[in-house]
């Protein structure tokens, strides 16, 4: 059995965690346009972006044995909701459990917390992201559900047509 461990990164790490992220990139290019991959930063992270980022976001990794292979990037929303701004795995340690991992760990941290729910954009054309979110219990949003608690005041404008919003209600136990 794989034994994922999480935890905050180091500044010496954001080199590996940019190169984590920027893995994306090949899947993303398969369905996207060059001008929507600039659009959307795809494989654009760099040390010197992380440390910016470090300011108003927070990050989690998942190590197998002490190798970064996913990672996270989340803050706090005004309105108490947690938002995951990106998470990604590299291809090679997808679909054993890593993704879900975080989400999970994630999750276990907001409910300590005593935060009521998660939320997250992803993008139409990204059917693997659009199912691993649904494997993992994340709804689609409508803008009625965004309209009421606890998703009310997530966005502060409507989502853009080519995105879904998905959240996650905690049940605080």
């Amino acid at each position: 059995m794989i034994k994922i461990k999480f935890r905050k990164p180091k500044g010496s790490e954001y080199k590996e965690f940019a190169r984590v992220e920027n893995s994306e990139a090949k899947q993303y290019m398969s369905v996207f346009t060059p001008s929507e991959c600039t659009m959307l930063c795809v494989g654009k992270a760099s040390e010197k972006d992380l440390a910016e980022s470090a300011k108003t976001r927070k990050f989690l990794i998942a190590t197998i044995n002490n190798k970064i292979v996913g990672t996270m990037r989340y803050y706090l929303k005004e309105n108490g909701i947690l938002w995951i701004s990106m998470i990604q795995v590299l291809p090679k340690y997808q679909k054993i459990g890593v993704g879900s991992g975080l989400l999970s760990e994630i999750e276990k941290r907001a409910k300590r917390l005593g935060i009521d729910a998660i939320a997250l954009e992803a993008q139409k054309k990204a059917d693997w992201a659009i199912k691993f979110y649904k494997a993992n219990n994340y709804k689609i949003l409508n803008i009625k559900e965004l309209n009421k608690k606890p998703f009310v005041g997530t966005l502060l404008k409507p989502p853009v047509t080519h995105t879904y919003i998905f959240g996650k209600v905690l049940k605080n136990t």
